[in-house]
């Protein structure tokens, strides 16, 4: 599966100096690419945010999914995104718990039949506001731990409020 985190408001625009676009011997990570991949690849992705490759495919159901870094502070948004490829509705099993290991907090979730649902800014309501309240005085970090009855993918994204920076935390 390959990935593209997207950013249109110029969080990753041009350097000064730079090419006007991926033609460039190095495919600059600015524009998108990284400098191993040819000028003009399918790597070398002019206009868009940074391309990551990921080789994982939807964890079989039961199996668990964790996701190793959340960020809690209420200067970014955390959302997490699932995805069903399944004809079958998925239960679905989230505990987030803080970087100290205390006070988890689990919820159900129901992803519809080859759906997709996500999560939006999972740390501003309850029940997770509790891992955000713990966290207030010692860490922003926590990470989640996911359980399906279907196959299913996860991925969350760190966003800064500040810029619109976007951190991608994958599945493990």
């Amino acid at each position: 599966m390959l990935i593209q985190a997207s950013v249109l408001a110029g969080v990753f625009s041009q350097a000064p100096g730079g090419p006007a676009n991926c033609s460039s011997e190095t495919c600059p990570s600015w524009q998108g690419g990284f400098p191993h991949y040819p000028p003009n690849s399918a790597y070398c992705n002019d206009g868009a945010g940074p391309i990551f490759d990921n080789d994982r495919d939807f964890f079989a159901a039961g199996t668990p999914i964790t996701l190793p870094w959340l960020h809690t502070q209420d200067t970014r948004r955390t959302n997490i995104t699932f995805y069903n490829p399944d004809p079958v509705e998925a239960a679905v099993s989230l505990t987030i718990t803080p970087a100290d290991g205390t006070s988890g907090v689990t919820q159900s979730i129901t992803v519809p039949a080859h759906g997709v649902l996500q999560i939006n800014n999972v740390f501003s309501a309850p029940p997770f506001d509790a891992v955000r309240a713990h966290n207030a005085s010692t860490t922003a970090a926590a990470s989640a731990r996911i359980s399906s009855t279907t196959r299913l993918y996860a991925i969350a994204w760190i966003i800064a409020n500040l810029n619109s920076t976007v951190s991608v935390s994958q599945p493990r």
